[in-house]
């Protein structure tokens, strides 16, 4: 009996003295609160961005120009180049929507690169041509080019569009045959050569000229001759080129025809 009472003061005892250590592990005095003596995060460093350049600030502004549609429908005649990205596609949503069954919703991207306009195919079945040459990917747009998509045309023209140059510059046939005969250059900002009846000079019985063969555009530096990837290529005075600025008296060769340029 004395044992079993002595036993049971020492359980006793121990479960006091283990209540004891258990309150003073629990007790939350004289401990900090959880984060005192450390800055909050963020607390002391400038907030994101502050300091640094805002992400998309003053980004390249976007290379001028506008889009002229010459053949085909569209949801607008022209557009201005004022976005850094412009979408070209049957999609209602593009920025130029084109009215066409062979083009593609999501056709094509005209965006601003190293200081340049370039378009860009976005993996068409019926593919993007500029001057005729089919895009492999992306393409550098100079003031001139012809852009097709499907059966639509358009045209890429600089900042403030096709002011006619002064003076009376004229493409005439010397060997050959061609309808109109003589082209005033001034009427219209390119103008195209071959035997498809859709070309602004429309050659005649010369088989050894390609249906689209060249285009004749105006330029900083002048009037330009240049060949749309012809199958018998462009001479001008006697030298295949593929493109080449035009001096007053030139002869330009296409297949058996050939025209000389007044300026």
């Amino acid at each position: 009996m004395i044992i079993g009472l002595f036993l049971a003061v020492m359980v006793l005892g121990f479960i006091v003295v283990w209540l004891m250590i258990s309150r003073r592990r629990l007790a939350p005095a004289g401990r900090p609160a959880m984060g005192a003596g450390v800055p909050a995060i963020g607390v002391g460093a400038p907030a994101m961005g502050a300091g640094g350049p805002t992400m998309g600030v003053a980004g390249p502004a976007m290379a001028g120009g506008q889009l002229v549609v010459t053949r085909g429908q569209a949801s607008r005649g022209s557009l201005d180049l004022a976005k850094p990205l412009i979408t070209l596609g049957r999609d209602p949503a593009s920025d130029l929507a084109l009215i066409d069954g062979q083009v593609s919703r999501h056709h094509a991207q005209i965006r601003l690169q190293d200081g340049g306009v370039v378009i860009h195919d976005l993996g068409t079945l019926n593919g993007t041509f500029v001057n005729g040459e089919r895009v492999s990917g992306s393409r550098s747009l100079y003031p001139g080019d012809r852009i097709a998509l499907g059966s639509t045309e358009v045209v890429f023209q600089s900042s403030g569009g096709y002011q006619a140059p002064r003076g009376g510059a004229q493409l005439a046939v010397v060997q050959g045959s061609s309808q109109p005969p003589a082209l005033s250059l001034q009427q219209k900002p390119v103008v195209i050569v071959g035997r498809d009846a859709t070309c602004d000079i429309v050659i005649v019985g010369d088989l050894q000229v390609s249906r689209r063969h060249a285009q004749i555009q105006w330029t900083a530096q002048g009037y330009e001759v240049v060949d749309l990837g012809s199958a018998n290529g462009l001479l001008v005075n006697g030298q295949r080129v593929p493109r080449a600025t035009l001096r007053s008296g030139d002869r330009i060769r296409l297949g058996n025809t050939e025209f000389v340029y007044q300026g």
